[in-house]
């Protein structure tokens, strides 16, 4: 979570560390503040678990520009679009399902609140805007043009090993020899962990750091 960030800075300067401009730090946090507030719905309302994560954004905004003014560089990633995983259950048409909406939304509004708070002129900070590369990916899939990707909506691994034990001989049998975006219900397979070091590849390079 993203109060956990700010007491590793902590403990990183107290024990005599510090940020040089040679430094590379990446950071990816948040989906589990998300998880957390999504956990207390619907009996705390939407409205409220929004401004909860107005506030998570914002201090992961400034927790990443502390970073940045002691002297590293820094690549930020947005955290993924929760309402396209498949811990969000069922998505086809017709679905009474309104979980994807519910983490569709509360993803949105952390990501757009640490946007917002950002000093992002890229001179410091790179920005790797995970969430719109995997909308992207599955609406290609949804709408049934041929890409990386095979499937979208439904984790690759089998449920009953952890996913850190998941291997080519532990896939669903329709995930053997294809392309997935998921592991499990919340975590990238290889190929989607790939594409996002790739992402933050491209922007450590082309930033004017």
């Amino acid at each position: 979570v993203v109060a956990d960030l700010a007491t590793q800075i902590d403990q990183h300067l107290a024990s005599g560390g510090g940020f040089a401009s040679s430094d590379l730090v990446t950071v990816l946090v948040g989906m589990n503040d998300v998880l957390n507030q999504f956990a207390q719905y619907p009996a705390i309302g939407e409205d409220q678990l929004q401004a909860n994560l107005d506030a998570a954004g914002s201090e992961l905004a400034a927790q990443v520009n502390r970073i940045a003014n002691a002297g590293a560089k820094v690549i930020i990633s947005t955290i993924p679009d929760l309402g396209r995983t498949p811990f969000a259950g069922d998505r086809s048409a017709g679905s009474t399902n309104s979980n994807p909406g519910v983490l569709s939304r509360l993803s949105a509004r952390f990501n757009d609140a640490l946007l917002a708070n950002l000093l992002n002129d890229g001179h410091k900070i790179g920005l790797v805007q995970l969430d719109q590369y995997i909308i992207a990916v599955d609406n290609q899939v949804q709408a049934g043009f041929t890409t990386t990707y095979a499937n979208t909506t439904q984790p690759s691994c089998i449920t009953t090993i952890p996913v850190t034990k998941c291997t080519s001989e532990t896939l669903v049998p329709d995930a053997v020899n294809s392309r997935w975006l998921w592991a499990d219900s919340l975590h990238l397979s290889a190929i989607g962990q790939s594409a996002l070091g790739s992402l933050a590849a491209t922007r450590a390079q082309n930033n004017p750091f």
